[in-house]
């Protein structure tokens, strides 16, 4: 294969040149859309919340509707790898729980079907209510 010619005119000027157009599109796109994800998740307001209830995995919760103690192991084997996971206060009200990167999974997989207290702010769209999480205590 290395002894075979090459069927076109090799212009490494031009091959550098669309190189360096390409490089310089991609950085200006990606830091685009990170500054405007940045900015659109600046713009949602919402109330400051502590609410306690137990750790579900809303995949499981919401199909099946598994909770519990019995559910605890699936549960947390599901949060750990990054389904939805939420909160179902003492008043019944269910709560997707996000925060920045996946912590918020990391440190409730093992709490799974168990009682904590989380702090953070609620947002809500079209009865679906989600709680950006700050803090989060165990009982």
């Amino acid at each position: 294969i290395d002894n075979q010619p090459i069927l076109f005119r090799r212009d490494w000027t031009q091959i550098l040149k669309l190189a360096a157009a390409i490089i310089i599109s991609a950085t200006i796109t990606a830091l685009s859309m990170k500054f405007w994800q940045r900015d659109g998740h600046r713009l949602i307001r919402g109330r400051e919340v502590v609410v306690k209830g137990e750790v579900l995995d809303l995949t499981c919760y919401v199909a099946y509707n598994l909770s519990g103690p019995e559910h605890a192991s699936c549960a947390s084997d599901c949060i750990r790898d990054g389904l939805p996971v939420g909160i179902k206060a003492e008043d019944g009200k269910v709560y997707l729980l996000t925060g920045f990167g996946a912590h918020v999974n990391a440190e409730l997989a093992d709490y799974a079907a168990k009682i904590v207290t989380v702090k953070g702010k609620e947002t809500a769209r079209d009865g679906f209510a989600q709680i950006q999480v700050e803090e989060i205590r165990k009982f």
